[in-house]
């Protein structure tokens, strides 16, 4: 982020937003700083997570069921 932000300041840019991909094992101190580097370097952060493929991770395997296979 220091490079990116470093970057946009020398080219008189906005800062571009970061895109943070939940994957769903993130410690809580990954959340805390996903929420606020970006208030103190005054950037957005665009959280991309799949809620659906999510809820079928159990014991760090995804379950999911073909409707059939070619």
């Amino acid at each position: 982020m220091h490079l990116v932000k470093t970057t946009c300041e020398e080219l008189k840019m906005d800062m571009i937003p970061a895109l943070f991909i939940d994957h769903g094992q993130h410690y809580d101190e990954t959340y805390k700083m996903v929420d606020e580097i970006p208030k103190e370097c005054s950037f957005k952060a665009i959280y991309a997570r799949n809620d659906d493929a999510l809820s079928k991770v159990k014991n760090n395997v995804i379950h999911v069921r073909a409707s059939h296979i070619s």
